[in-house]
């Protein structure tokens, strides 16, 4: 039975809903199971609260940016840390450096016009005069291509204990670091073959095939922590420059050469668009172009 506030479409998605000072707020759980949808309820109901207090918040035409970015990260609690950290990071180095950013990298770049995107837009969506601050130029860095290795994967996969499991289930589902850390057993449909997981792109579904199934566990660790167990697992096993989010691309750059197609994995990797997907591995589709002669 769903809690009360859940409700079922007739499509079969289940919805909540909830009234706050006479505003009704309807969030879609992407889910038409009672179990996972009754195990969301405590998140959508935050999430409701969180869109009132934003669309409550006094609107102000005049602001600094620097008042502005305060204001923007605590609007971003929703997000990982990591990225609020990246934000943050990206924002302030475009204050001091009033917009002129020159001296910089062109991945350095596009992170900090990128930040300062994300903080203007949030700004202007809340009535404030700061378009003029908007950052012209290229908005994206070049998409990383290091996967691992054959060998390095199987060193990897020998990693015993909870983070041994944790190391594998990314490599067989391409799980987000941060939604591999919010996996609970009790958020699995084993029948159904997925999982509920909340990370950088909110609530999603998580394919869990049969052969990433024998890893799933309650894992309960913190993104920050499993970063540095990668670091310390890396050293040991004298593999040099490898990420958690390296083994997702791996998972992703071994189910296409397998002959996985780039909207189902699109899917499986919870991208907002197919765009995305065909970016980050474009690399792979120029190397797999036989030679050819005109």
């Amino acid at each position: 039975m769903l809690k009360k506030g859940l409700y079922r479409q007739t499509s079969g998605y289940i919805y909540f809903r909830k009234m706050i000072e006479g505003k009704r707020y309807i969030i879609a759980s992407h889910t038409k199971n009672e179990r996972t949808a009754n195990s969301l309820f405590n998140r959508l109901e935050a999430e409701a609260i969180r869109l009132h207090y934003d669309d409550s918040h006094n609107k102000l035409q005049q602001i600094s940016l620097n008042n502005l970015m305060k204001l923007w990260l605590k609007n971003s609690q929703h997000l990982s840390k990591h990225t609020i950290r990246t934000y943050k990071w990206g924002m302030e180095t475009y204050i001091k450096m009033k917009g002129n950013i020159t001296g910089m990298s062109e991945d350095g770049k596009a992170n900090v016009r990128r930040s300062a995107r994300a903080c203007i837009n949030f700004g202007i969506k809340k009535g404030y005069n700061v378009k003029k601050h908007m950052p012209e130029g290229n908005f994206r860095s070049t998409p990383r291509e290091r996967i691992a290795t054959k060998e390095e994967l199987d060193k990897l996969l020998s990693t015993t204990g909870l983070f041994g499991d944790y190391m594998r289930f990314i490599v067989y589902t391409g799980a987000r670091r941060s939604e591999a850390c919010s996996v609970l057993l009790s958020n699995y449909n084993r029948e159904e073959g997925y999982v509920s997981v909340w990370g950088k792109s909110g609530h999603r579904l998580l394919r869990v095939t049969e052969q990433a199934s024998e890893f799933i566990r309650d894992f309960n660790i913190s993104p920050g922590v499993c970063s540095h167990l990668m670091i310390e697992v890396r050293s040991k096993l004298n593999i040099t420059d490898l990420t958690l989010h390296d083994l997702r691309r791996t998972f992703g750059t071994n189910y296409l050469i397998n002959g996985g197609t780039m909207a189902e994995l699109s899917v499986l990797l919870g991208h907002d668009s197919i765009t995305t997907t065909e970016r980050h591995y474009a690399f792979l589709k120029v190397r797999n172009i036989k030679d050819f002669k005109l």
